[in-house]
């Protein structure tokens, strides 16, 4: 039988981890997914751990089942490519500072989708972002810990792929929205937003009776 998502294109321009993660969980379910990397290659291609052979695992676990075509979106060949593979694609998942606009002109069935660290338009849109600094500003860390001591990162890309989680569930809302309402719809993910989720019971505890959990 075929896979339930089989039916699905879907292209990622992401250079993040969360960008990466929600076009896996698509390849994961049988949707065809193409990752539009630069020239030079994704920058999660060099980032660790790495294989004996030299490969990032980091890369290899994001991208399996994935098929890959290198487009420079900075110059007018490489995004009039990125353009024509948008016309055929169900869900299209950009990083900040792409023109979501142009892509759901060429294709208004397309959900587009945009995953960036702290969004476009609030006060930390121009902030490099960042795992550690993630976990640090959500709250996250604030609960590891020993009660005396620092708070403590948490191993892994959590914060990353709590987006990555939240960009798929939108964007399969969107998809599901399609078929009633006819056309596609565009969404955006904060990686640092999602994150703060995750704190949403000691959080409701302070705004509910002004207690801060201890570590």
């Amino acid at each position: 039988m075929p896979a339930a998502l089989s039916h699905l294109r879907v292209i990622d321009l992401g250079e993040s981890i969360a960008s990466q993660y929600c076009s896996r969980l698509f390849a994961d379910f049988g949707a065809h997914v193409t990752l539009i990397e630069p020239p030079q290659g994704s920058a999660i291609r060099r980032m660790g751990p790495f294989r004996a052979n030299g490969e990032s695992q980091l890369f290899q676990h994001l991208n399996l089942g994935k098929h890959s075509v290198a487009a420079d979106r900075s110059t007018p060949e490489g995004w009039s490519r990125i353009l024509e593979i948008a016309k055929t694609s169900d869900v299209v998942l950009v990083p900040a500072g792409v023109d979501r606009e142009a892509i759901a002109a060429q294709n208004d069935q397309a959900i587009v989708g945009m995953i960036s660290e702290f969004g476009e338009d609030g006060p930390r849109k121009d902030w490099r972002g960042g795992e550690m600094i993630h976990q640090a500003l959500s709250g996250v860390m604030y609960r590891n810990g020993a009660p005396d001591r620092e708070p403590l990162y948490g191993v892994g890309h959590r914060a990353s792929c709590t987006a990555g989680v939240a960009a798929y569930t939108a964007a399969l809302s969107a998809i599901f929205a399609r078929g009633r309402i006819g056309r596609g719809q565009q969404f955006s993910i904060d990686v640092c937003e999602t994150a703060s989720s995750m704190t949403y019971g000691m959080a409701s505890q302070y705004f509910f009776n002004g207690v801060v959990e201890s570590r």
